[in-house]
């Protein structure tokens, strides 16, 4: 299923998956998305975020909730350049505008591969220590499939990460006892975790320098302001 209400953009996602052979339906209604996957029940869905009257991340939160299509594989495509709320917010993949053919099949295999049993040996590290906002990160990575462990400060962080090297993991940075900084600059100075993804999330407000230091160490950083300027 193509989720897409621009019809130039649906008709080339849609003619490069006919190439390859995949059946295809569009959704050009985003309001229509949710019920049209219900009734569907599509293989893998491809989801454009800037649409109009309901958005892309409305979608992709609905149908990760509903329990009747929170295991369909999502592919956002989008201009917005966000892979790391994108990930939080249950896409299995994330392609950035445009999209080459290639790019597209890809993500369509490894999606497949995952709905059909392929899933991380490794969890997702889940640090955050506000307790709402750890639980909705971790409930939203498990109904997708994840093995999830969480942490609510610094040092429980680099208990679990002694214990067992996690897939990647999400980094809030104003923590109790350690802060994430710290936390990501040890990680960055060991080789058993150098290359470790890390995604930070924060609503702190970043010097130029914070940011710059993130930007080059970090997969990606992600403003979150539900908590105002906590952290």
């Amino acid at each position: 299923m193509v989720i897409e209400d621009d019809r130039v953009a649906a008709l080339l996602i849609q003619a490069n998956l006919a190439s390859a052979g995949y059946e295809t339906v569009v959704c050009d209604r985003p309001q229509d998305a949710v019920r049209q996957s219900r009734k569907c029940q599509p293989d893998v869905i491809t989801l454009d975020l800037l649409m109009k009257p309901s958005s892309g991340w409305e979608v992709l939160l609905e149908l990760k909730r509903d329990p009747r299509t929170s295991c369909i594989p999502i592919i956002v495509i989008s201009i917005v350049d966000q892979p790391a709320i994108g990930t939080t917010f249950g896409a299995d993949e994330y392609l950035v505008k445009p999209v080459e053919k290639a790019s597209l099949l890809a993500a369509v295999r490894r999606s497949l591969g995952v709905k059909q049993g392929a899933s991380s040996q490794r969890p997702i590290l889940v640090v955050e220590d506000d307790t709402s906002t750890r639980e909705i990160i971790a409930e939203l990575l498990t109904a997708h499939g994840y093995a999830v462990i969480t942490a609510e400060d610094g040092e429980q962080a680099r208990a679990q990460m002694a214990a067992a090297l996690p897939e990647l993991v999400i980094l809030d940075l104003m923590l109790p006892k350690v802060s994430g900084f710290e936390l990501l600059a040890e990680w960055r100075s060991k080789p058993r975790t150098a290359d470790l993804p890390v995604f930070v999330l924060t609503s702190k407000d970043l010097t130029r320098e914070e940011e710059q230091y993130l930007r080059k160490h970090a997969e990606s950083l992600f403003h979150n302001n539900s908590r105002g300027n906590r952290g």
